[in-house]
């Protein structure tokens, strides 16, 4: 058995040990792990979304375990949906403490034999924690709390086992639910169905066709769960489950929930079942309807073979039974040992759940259903010969549970950051030498990834030191000092750590020769070891200014810049300002802007936004993407502030495809800056900008690339691009009769329904048609991609979640491609055609008029708006002759659908990624992802990717959500709404998917152009 370390202070170009750890659970977990190994996970904070993709055997799990229990927190980044997913076999996740975003905590879907211990698992989406379509599980010693705020999920939820292994001979409980601890787990938005503590859900998969009844035994004993929005715990359509010794207090807090079953331990459709030795304590002042327990049934079933043992229960009133049999089912009754109506007497209820004393559910269990080895404070769980009610033992020195509000957040020891000693470069004795404390910093680690400040200075060797009213340090050599000189500083982690490092300077004697030797220019730049490689002492400037790169809109673009042929574009006018004007970082610095050329053009100046104390800018270079300069110009005449455009004296030629960097150089710094700007990547006329476009590099030479990135900043550098095309083609080439569509990407959040956004093409289209897909899938609720207002140079879209949702959803990255409408012929053979439609409820057909010799791969686009709600199309009966569509809308919805009208394009299956573009269906996909790998990559990082269904076998309103894309491969599958309901398994569809590379579509010359009806 082989184990390693995971730190956030370890390095995955580490070897994993103890003393080598790894930095990243995900590089340990992808590092050939073997049954039987183990991942330990050091106490700090992980902000990583974790895969578990490679499990053990039967020989032995695989077990990530956070070293010291609940100190290692898994965060995942705000685009992540689940916190952790078991996608393998033969696993075991321990004593972690996991929030997951709008999705679940720790997932598990179509697995076996997997422990899931001692976590804490809250403030999720959906539920805390959730098995789907798995058996051979163990969920133990948990803590879940502050989930299922987005709809139908749970604190704990285990949902259709299924007979995965094929095994039928294992005797015993397959299924264990104990000693967990679920509260507070509460629908906020979305339907108010659920929010129970521990639900066992449909094993019985009456939501699903095609699966028998799974009856291998299920536990849950000794849990402890209260005020819950929903139930207690909740067994709903499934057998041979066996609840003991659980308490449920006060749960149904949900008044939201319109459901009159709201026991706190409830067993509805559902046989073969025992209950025993439980505490259910009701609240009916929250909604009268609320009871201890309820035994329930509809449409005929009854609840046969289900067994009340020894439970109590109590609504506040002595002597009501609080209980409800709907559908004619028996309930727990006195004959058989439980207590109904009575005080179970907790010590504190609601903070202490330990029995007091003179507690009737003393003694008052049975052991004729065996009984658990502890009770939930691991105490012994008979005392005096007999065992208790609920899961404490009075009289086994347990605490009871801990209270109402437990602390969510264990706070663990704080550990001291270790601050590394450093070099700050060269000065000359008396002068003053200026490091930034991000310099410093740059080294220096905190256990606990608190962030660290410099809060003293003192002197050290041969010179004086202090802090300036900004921060930074400054360090004065005596007049006679030479060589090697020093000071010392303090850092701290903000919760009482300290730890002191030495800096050293190397001085050189006032009367050495009278050289500069570096001197002046080596202190301007400050920490050589540190000023280069992070950028942190720009931290304490800037802020956000949201992200957006502006023009996408064509708001901002200024297209009457000089310089070129043609029309020009630029990113920014000149009313747009940085959020910070002048940044006080004092060192030389080459400032930044990444781009690629979406198409063929010439770059005619750079514009730069310059503060009045910005003084030392020299000149303004153009970087190919290997950082070689490819032009450079010096920058005259500038004015004292604000945007400046220096042209180059010849325009250079931008290549489609080619990624550049624009910049400038300024020895004083004092730059401008927004931070937290560059936060995801949009298409902005002839460019594209990707993540953390600002670029930088700490230089005295100004031969340096700027690589280095900070905080997704902007340093507010433009471009003045003439669209007229590459200065060496000629008029005739590529012209614009060859090009029939375009493709691209873009990025964009929704804050509420109804908000449109724009799209402008590189150039006109003829009629065009126009296809949207998604490429990520970050937010909880399904949505829509609808398109308005295609005309021959743009269109508008939104992202359209369904009626029953809010309107807002979080950032998504989408696919867009246009084409003209009429029959093309792609430049490596293959066919594409085009064109628009309309239609409702029902299935309208589309021909190809003879377009296909083989069934291509189908997309159809919604492209009005005449609904006023979200509508959806389906496509079906997709051939070489053509197809059909209809319209579909969420399940609850009232009325039927109106006339919509549709956009449509197909194209011949075929082509190659690595060639700019492929397409082909995809069969078997349904509700569970499922990869897709093309056959090789694309070239670019940039590429457009369309899915969409070619088959409707489900009934269910639907629609395909892709995840995960990489230049090879991506995820699908089907995601159905919940309007009406919270089933969401869909069967199998066929999936047409294609990529092309972003820009221009060019066709070889065809007769077969003109428009089709």
């Amino acid at each position: 058995m082989a184990i390693y370390y995971v730190a956030t202070d370890g390095s995955d170009s580490g070897v994993g040990n103890s003393d080598d750890p790894f930095r990243t659970i995900n590089h340990a977990l992808n590092s050939g792990l073997e049954p039987g190994d183990e991942v330990v996970v050091r106490p700090g904070t992980y902000n990583e979304q974790v895969n578990i993709n490679a499990g053990g055997s039967a020989a032995g799990n695989v077990t990530l375990r956070s070293e010291v229990p609940g100190e290692a927190l898994i965060r995942p980044p705000s685009s992540a949906y689940n916190a952790v997913s078991i996608n393998d076999n033969y696993v075991t996740i321990d004593g972690f403490d996991i929030t997951g975003n709008g999705g679940d905590g720790i997932e598990a879907n179509d697995v076996h034999h997997i422990e899931v211990l001692n976590n804490i698992a809250h403030d999720s989406g959906e539920s805390g924690i959730q098995f789907n379509w798995s058996e051979f599980i163990r969920v133990e010693g948990n803590t879940t709390y502050g989930n299922a705020s987005d709809g139908w999920f749970s604190g704990i939820s285990i949902y259709q086992n299924r007979n995965i292994t094929g095994d039928t001979e294992t005797e015993g409980f397959r299924t264990v639910i104990k000693d967990n601890v679920s509260y507070d787990n509460i629908t906020q938005t979305g339907q108010h169905t659920d929010g129970n503590g521990i639900i066992i859900d449909d094993f019985q998969s009456t939501q699903t066709d095609g699966f028998p009844n799974y009856t291998f035994p299920t536990l849950v004993e000794n849990n402890l769960v209260y005020q819950n929005g929903g139930k207690g715990v909740q067994v709903v359509w499934s057998d041979n489950v066996t609840v003991k010794n659980n308490t449920a207090w006060h749960n149904n807090q949900d008044d939201q929930n319109s459901g009159t079953w709201r026991g706190e331990i409830s067993n509805s459709q559902s046989s073969d079942n025992t209950f025993v030795n439980n505490i259910a304590v009701a609240d009916p002042s929250v909604n009268s309807n609320n009871t201890a327990i309820d035994s329930t049934s509809y449409g005929g079933y009854t609840n046969d073979n289900v067994t009340w043992s020894n439970n109590l229960t109590f609504n506040g009133t002595p002597g009501q039974a609080s209980v409800r049999t709907d559908g004619g089912n028996a309930g727990p009754t006195e004959a058989n040992g439980n207590l109904l109506g009575v005080n179970p007497e907790f010590v504190n209820p609601g903070v202490n759940f330990a029995l007091a004393g003179d507690s009737p559910a003393i003694n008052a269990g049975t052991d004729s259903f065996g009984l658990p080895e502890n009770d939930l404070d691991g105490g012994a769980r008979v005392v005096d010969g007999a065992v208790d009610l609920g899961p404490y033992e009075e009289g086994s020195g347990g605490s009871g549970g801990g209270g109402s509000q437990p602390e969510p957040e264990p706070e663990p020891t704080n550990a001291a950051p270790n601050a590394q000693d450093d070099e700050a470069g060269t000065t000359t004795a008396g002068e003053s030498l200026t490091i930034q404390a991000g310099a410093l910093l740059q080294n220096d680690g905190d256990p606990d990834d608190d962030s660290l400040t410099i809060t003293d200075v003192s002197s050290g060797n041969g010179g004086s030191v202090e802090m300036n009213d900004n921060g930074a340090i400054v360090f004065t050599p005596s007049a006679s000092a030479s060589g090697e000189t020093s000071f010392n500083y303090t850092v701290s982690d903000g919760n009482g750590g300290t730890d002191n490092a030495s800096v050293t300077v190397d001085t050189t004697a006032a009367d050495d020769g009278g050289t500069d030797g570096g001197g002046s220019d080596g202190g301007s730049t400050g920490g050589s070891d540190g000023g280069d490689t992070g950028g942190t002492d720009d931290g304490d400037t800037g802020g956000s200014d949201g992200g957006d790169t502006g023009g996408s809109d064509g708001d901002d673009d200024s297209a009457d810049n000089s310089g070129g042929d043609g029309e020009t574009f630029s990113l920014w006018d000149e009313g747009a300002t940085p959020e910070t004007i002048t940044d006080p970082d004092g060192k030389s610095v080459e400032l930044g802007l990444e781009f690629t050329a979406k198409e063929d053009a010439t770059l005619d100046a750079v514009r730069f936004y310059k503060s009045a104390d910005n003084t030392g800018v020299q000149h303004v270079s153009l970087w190919n993407s290997d950082g070689e300069l490819v032009a450079r110009t010096d920058a005259d005449n500038l004015t004292s502030e604000g945007w400046q455009e220096v042209a180059f004296d010849t325009a250079v030629d931008l290549e489609a495809g080619e990624t550049y960097t624009a910049s400038y150089f300024t020895e004083s710094g004092k730059y401008s800056v927004s931070e937290e700007y560059f936060t995801g990547s949009s298409n902005e006329g002839p460019i594209s900008i990707g993540e953390n476009a600002g670029v930088y590099a700490y230089t005295n030479s100004a031969d340096d690339a700027p690589s280095q990135t900070y905080k997704a900043s902007n340093y507010w550098i433009d471009l003045v691009v003439d669209q007229g095309g590459s200065s060496d083609v000629s008029p005739d080439s590529g012209s614009s009769s060859d090009v029939i569509g375009e493709a691209d990407t873009v990025t964009v959040q929704q804050s509420g329904p109804d908000q449109w956004h724009q799209v402008s093409f590189g150039q006109e289209l003829d009629d065009p048609a126009v296809v949207m897909s998604t490429m990520t899938s970050n937010g909880a609720q399904p949505e829509i991609v609808r398109v308005r207002n295609v005309t021959d140079t743009g269109f508008e879209f939104q992202m359209d979640e369904w009626d029953y949702q809010d309107g807002s959803h979080v950032s998504e990255t989408l696919s867009w491609v246009a084409v003209e409408a009429g029959t093309h012929t792609l430049e490596d053979g293959r066919t594409v055609t085009a064109g628009h439609g309309s239609g409702d409820g029902g299935w309208s057909d589309v021909s190809f008029d003879g377009a296909f010799g083989d069934t291509p791969a189908v997309f159809a686009q919604v492209s009005g708006d005449e609904n006023g709600r979200a509508v959806t199309e389906r496509v079906d009966g997709v051939s070489s002759d053509g197809f059909k569509v209809s319209m579909s809308d969420q399940e609850a919805a009232n009325g039927s659908v109106s006339g919509e009208a549709f956009d449509w394009i197909a194209v011949d299956t075929g082509g190659r990624a690595s060639n700019g573009s492929m397409a082909g269906v995809k069969g078997g996909v349904n509700d569970t992802w499922s990869d897709l790998g093309f056959e090789d990559s694309f070239a670019n990082d940039e590429f457009a990717f369309l899915a969409d269904m070619q088959t409707t076998n489900g009934g269910n309103p639907a629609t395909l959500e892709v995840a995960s894309i990489e230049s090879d491969q991506a995820e699908l599958r089907v995601r159905e709404e919940t309007s009406n309901d919270a089933e969401t398994f869909h069967v199998e569809e066929s999936v047409g998917y294609a990529g092309m590379d972003v820009g221009q579509i060019v066709a070889a010359k065809s007769d077969a152009d003109d428009a089709m009806a």
